[in-house]
């Protein structure tokens, strides 16, 4: 199905807060991770459709509109901001955020988490950072409040070797240790400067929420909430998420 894609579940007669108005429509827009990718890219099970079914339960009707463009990384989300036609690797076609926003006004927020696919790229974290803050503004301008994802943990964050174990590691070895040192570095400074501009600047431009991936799906391995890959949540790792943003999303609708 073509991006965004609406999940929306009915509110029960009887739940808190059923008849409390409008239905709400959020947004929910990112990579792969958002798109619910699973078992190497043949299904998909996103976030935002048990946030949708969550939200409901208490009483809060809303359309969950996501779009996971798999395989981009922000800063290629950000050159693509107005487009209207974005085929990602799993040839699924998506819109830039820019054009979402403007062919429908009515959104109330919007979720924005990306970032995971420029970790392994030579782009510095500063420049990470850049590009998700430009998705964010591109909303702002707009006048839709975002919500900013961490970018997720992944089993190339890994601790690396102590000195001692190094002293026992291959050329190779070596090489991978010293690879995943700077992913875990990038990924660190990254995540850091975006929580610094969502409580500074970016807090006066829009965004309302800075919300801790890791806290909510964290990473181990083995676990039932990632896929055997490492990278990706598995369905039950994207219901979670789901379950643990629907409480932080709540009050903001």
């Amino acid at each position: 199905a073509p991006m965004p894609q609406c999940f929306c579940a009915a509110v029960a007669a009887g739940a808190l807060g059923a008849n409390s108005g409008r239905k709400r429509k959020v947004l929910a827009y990112g990579d792969s991770l958002t798109a619910g990718l699973y078992n190497k890219g043949d299904n998909f099970a996103a976030y935002g459709h048990v946030l949708a079914d969550v939200l409901a339960a208490g009483g809060l009707a809303t359309e969950v509109w996501v779009c996971g463009l798999s395989g981009l990384t922000a800063v290629q989300m950000t050159k693509r901001l107005p487009s209207k036609r974005i085929r990602d690797c799993t040839d699924r076609i998506g819109k830039g955020i820019q054009q979402i926003l403007l062919e429908d006004s009515s959104f109330d927020l919007a979720l924005i988490m990306a970032g995971t696919n420029d970790m392994s790229t030579s782009t510095n974290a500063a420049a990470i950072a850049t590009s998700v803050q430009s998705l964010h503004s591109a909303c702002h301008e707009l006048g839709v409040p975002t919500v900013m994802l961490s970018v997720p943990p992944n089993e190339l964050l890994a601790q690396p070797p102590s000195a001692e174990e190094g002293k026992k590691l291959s050329e190779k070895q070596v090489k991978s240790a010293r690879g995943r040192a700077r992913y875990l570095d990038r990924w660190t400074n990254t995540n850091e400067l975006l929580r610094e501009w969502a409580h500074g600047a970016g807090r006066t431009d829009g965004v309302v929420l800075f919300v801790d991936v890791a806290a909510l799906v964290p990473y181990s391995e083995p676990s039932p909430l990632w896929e055997v890959d490492g990278l990706h949540l598995s369905p039950e790792g994207s219901k979670r998420l789901g379950e643990g943003l629907a409480p932080l999303i709540a009050p903001l609708l």
